[in-house]
């Protein structure tokens, strides 16, 4: 009887316990509460307030949003049930649901809606970045994320539409299922596509290594000044980071994480079938036919040490056949701030150095209201009640226009494609500017059934010219400072006497050119033995290609600070001049054969390559006037000069062997041999970089024939 009694007070303690849990969870719930006031907002606005302060989150229709037309709205320490009771109208409500997900709709779908997530991947197992996930019959929708993941708020009898270039598109019945984990089968016609792997293209199934393609629709709707903008977030593993806003500063590229602590670790870039030593920002997007983007060892393997770290293979657009087509396409944007500095308000700097002099015992009676009183800037400012904002002053309104002119065509014989663009950016901070011009010109030729040449030659200019504001000298100015001198010209320290600090627009009197240009030709032959007479037909499948390019890339940069810059050495001037030269032939020999289910494909490669680089500078100061800033650095009374040239060449052989038995199960061997004339006198000078990768299309087995993804 006692076991009975005591097993049954401990049944209603563990009752008592749990409701008085769910009470405190309850409460802990309803302290999140708001202050506010609105006068004739829309209700997402007042939506967007409460994410920011909180940790809920708003779904709902814009549809639903502007039938509650503009809402005046003031509450003070409001919870948010409250708040909504107070927006909604009549025919609206909503439902909080789990992780503080507020759902707000017509009474009618209200309790229909439920909260989905899950992922996508490819019958590997490998997340699927940019997948579209739509709701069936309703323009709603979100893309996955890095690690193929999404959230969706839907109807419980919704049906979702998945699609992915180069997968075949899928509806999944969400059915009330919470989590759904959707696998995505490449489409057939994807499968038999060729893809560029490096000197030469595979059928996509039968590629067995890590290699992504991005067509130009995938980025062509974005505004991007360079390639590298364009590719954040299509490619698993691709890793894009913007160090800065600087215009016309590339991002750095990183394939699959960092791979040495002290060596470069950017991607090998080959355009056109040529590695670019130059800036990945020199290449037009626009002109851009597709990429693909070599993460295994066994696609890098053929490029040797410099595909170590991935290589991003570009392909630039050939004509089409038909009458000359004649295209433009241009787009013009602006921006502001994504996380604006608030610096402190001439009221926060005054109580500041108050607390700053009482924390380091000042008397009383030596208390001064700003720093270096009486007498300094400062001191005369705070009296005749004048301010500065700093980082107005060195901030201007940023814009970015891009224009593109193309025209392209095509006969039996002859292709073209040439375009010209002018993209001019403007930076957020005054003087940070930066433009470029580019001109391209494409052209294929089949001479005779046997024999194709063609070139590709481009032109780039870029422009960085003018000096700079300082935006780190904004952040330690005083809001007191002296902007303007008397006559109008910046004041040279705004806080005199404190001269650690200078004017940050100072800068903008600097006499500076930055410019950079560069001019690519590459000129190719493919001859096809087999077709040259009748009597060669055993010869099938045999090419060889001839590869040859130069390049040669200058650049100048030249300062001059003079006196109203800041110099205190009566003008200091330096130029500073550089170029890289580069040549490389290719010869590439190729066969491929189908016997029975058996496919064989092979590369040969023997390649001479050469890099030239010379730089010359000099230095002046001292001069009579600025008049002739860096145009004379004779008239300086000091001058210094020196100059840099370097060399090295490369001589490479590769050998490439695919085999492929029914598309089904496969295997690439690929060996490449690297001479490098940097090496030591007394070490070997070449390298050797086998690899070797396997591959099995486990959905061509038999078995899989009536499996479903």
């Amino acid at each position: 009887m006692k076991k009975n009694i005591l097993l049954l007070s401990m049944k209603i303690c563990f009752f008592l316990l749990l409701v008085s849990f769910i009470q405190v969870s309850a409460h802990v719930y309803s302290q999140q509460r708001f202050t506010f006031a609105y006068t004739k907002v829309n209700a997402d606005r007042i939506f967007d307030k409460i994410q920011k302060e909180s940790s809920y989150r708003f779904f709902y229709t814009y549809d639903d949003i502007r039938r509650l037309g503009k809402v005046n709205l003031k509450v003070k320490d409001a919870s948010l049930p409250a708040i909504l009771d107070s927006i909604l109208s009549d025919g609206m409500t909503y439902k909080i649901l789990e992780n503080n997900m507020v759902v707000i709709s017509s009474l009618k779908s209200i309790n229909e809606q439920i909260t989905v997530s899950g992922s996508v991947t490819d019958s590997a197992g490998a997340p699927l970045v940019g997948v579209t996930i739509k709701v069936k019959g309703e323009n709603k929708g979100v893309v996955t994320d890095a690690g193929g993941r999404f959230t969706l708020v839907v109807p419980d009898n919704a049906v979702l539409q998945i699609s992915y270039i180069g997968y075949e598109s899928e509806e999944v019945a969400v059915k009330g299922k919470s989590i759904l984990h959707i696998i995505l089968r490449p489409s057939v016609s994807t499968l038999n596509q060729l893809v560029v792997v490096g000197y030469g293209t595979q059928k996509r199934a039968d590629v067995t290594d890590a290699i992504t393609t991005i067509s130009p629709q995938e980025f062509k709707s974005i505004p991007s000044t360079d390639v590298a903008q364009a590719l954040a977030g299509k490619v698993a593993g691709l890793n894009i980071t913007q160090n800065n806003a600087i215009p016309g500063v590339s991002p750095s590229i990183l394939i699959r994480g960092q791979n040495s602590i002290s060596a470069n670790t950017s991607p090998l870039i080959v355009l056109d079938g040529v590695p670019y030593s130059g800036d990945i920002n020199s290449i037009n997007p626009n002109d851009i036919a597709n990429i693909s983007v070599l993460k295994g060892p066994s696609a890098t393997a053929i490029y040797g040490t410099r595909g170590s770290n991935g290589v991003i293979l570009i392909t630039t657009k050939t004509g089409t056949k038909g009458k000359p087509r004649i295209s433009y396409s241009g787009y013009y944007g602006t921006g502001t701030y994504a996380h604006e500095l608030k610096p402190s308000s001439p009221g926060q700097y005054l109580d500041k150095w108050k607390w700053y002099q009482l924390e380091t015992n000042v008397p009383q009676n030596q208390l001064t209201p700003v720093p270096n009183s009486p007498g300094g800037n400062e001191y005369l400012n705070y009296k005749a009640g004048k301010t500065v904002d700093w980082l107005k002053a060195v901030s201007q309104q940023p814009y970015i226009t891009d224009h593109n002119l193309s025209i392209s065509g095509a006969t039996d014989h002859i292709s073209y494609y040439v375009s010209g663009e002018f993209m001019k950016q403007k930076g957020i901070i005054k003087g940070y500017n930066f433009t470029r011009n580019s001109v391209r010109a494409n052209i294929d030729a089949d001479l005779t059934a046997y024999l194709k040449v063609g070139t590709n030659l481009s032109y780039e200019s870029d422009n960085y010219d003018g000096g700079q504001a300082n935006l780190l000298m904004a952040e330690e100015m005083s809001p007191f400072g002296t902007l303007y001198n008397s006559d109008g010209t910046y004041n040279q320290y705004p806080d005199a006497p404190e001269l650690l600090y200078t004017n940050p627009l100072l800068p903008l009197y600097l006499n500076r050119i930055s410019r950079y240009k560069r001019l690519d030709g590459r000129g190719y032959a493919i001859l096809t033995p087999s077709d040259i007479a009748e009597g060669l037909h055993f010869l099938k499948g045999l090419q060889y290609h001839l590869n040859a390019s130069y390049s040669y890339d200058p650049s100048l940069n030249a300062t001059y600070q003079g006196r109203a810059a800041g110099s205190t050495q009566n003008g200091n001037a330096n130029i500073s001049y550089g170029d890289n030269t580069n040549w490389l032939i290719e010869n590439i020999l190729s066969y491929q054969r189908d016997i029975g289910a058996n496919h064989i494909d092979f590369t040969g490669l023997y390649s001479a390559q050469k890099f030239a680089y010379f730089s010359f500078g000099a230095a002046a100061s001292g001069f009579i006037n600025d008049l002739l800033s860096y145009d004379n650095l004779g008239a300086g009374a000091t001058q210094s000069a020196g100059s840099y040239a370097d060399s090295y060449t490369l001589l490479s052989q590769m050998a490439r062997i695919n085999y492929s038995y029914k598309s089904t199960y496969l295997l690439t061997l690929t060996a490449r041999r690297d001479g490098y004339s940097a090496f030591g006198a007394h070490t070997s000078k070449y390298g050797l970089f086998p690899s070797i990768g396997v591959g099995w299309n486990i959905s061509n087995e038999n078995f899989m024939n009536n499996a479903r993804a």
